[in-house]
């Protein structure tokens, strides 16, 4: 009896394990052109990049805020190589991967050679990475982040609350924060891990009530670490 329960256990574990792991999804993503909207494809499996998903990307997300709703833990977002603006910040609160620079003819991540820029207009934040209940894991690679501007901390990127960020490969210029924590382009706080390799910060600003408080970095109760950056 022992030995059909320990059976039956162990199943019903390959269930639960199984179903979680066919519950990630990848994502392709292109700039819609249209008021700010995107269009985007998805593939019901993260363990294989196919090109062919950018000719299938035509169901549409009014913006690249509404978009990142849809995306679920554990996903893989691939962005074209485009410029993407926003008129809203992009709240990132689930454990992600996102990879930009991609062409319709790269045949992997190792493949990029194009640039996937998002652009806040200088009116709004353009990436912050928080949740109040979980600390989400994420993983930003072969993005520039631009025009970035908000009156509280963080105009690049904000990581809140616990949150766990991996900044690869990425370019967070000429951004701007006035609150009293600053970090024109990067701002890290509130217990917060911070991993940044080949990255450039450059041309942020902390103003106002953030002035001398990390034009580049900000960071508050924070571990932040540099490899191969330039400020």
């Amino acid at each position: 009896m022992r030995r059909v329960f320990l059976i039956l256990l162990c199943f019903i574990l390959t269930l639960i394990i199984s179903s979680q792991a066919w519950g990630a999804s990848a994502w392709y993503i292109i700039n819609g052109n249209t008021n700010n909207n995107v269009k985007y494809a998805q593939d019901a499996t993260t363990t294989k990049y196919s090109s062919s998903n950018w000719s299938n990307a035509n169901k549409t997300a009014a913006s690249l805020k509404d978009f990142f709703t849809l995306v679920g833990d554990n996903d893989v977002v691939y962005m074209k190589a485009d410029e993407f603006s926003i008129t809203a910040t992009i709240v990132i609160t689930q454990d992600i991967s996102i990879y930009g620079g991609f062409s319709e003819s790269d045949t992997g991540i190792n493949s990029r050679t194009g640039n996937t820029t998002i652009n806040g207009g200088n009116n709004v934040r353009v990436i912050k990475i928080v949740n109040d209940d979980t600390a989400p894991s994420v993983l930003l690679d072969g993005l520039t982040l631009t025009g970035g501007s908000t009156s509280g901390s963080g105009g690049g990127v904000e990581v809140n609350k616990n949150s766990i960020a991996t900044i690869n490969n990425c370019t967070i210029t000429a951004n701007t924060a006035s609150g009293s924590l600053g970090g024109g382009g990067v701002c890290a706080h509130q217990n917060t891990i911070v991993t940044m390799t080949n990255c450039t910060i450059a041309k942020n600003q902390a103003t106002g009530n953030s002035s001398g408080h990390g034009g580049g970095i900000s960071a508050n109760m924070a571990t932040v670490t540099l490899t191969n950056c330039t400020i």
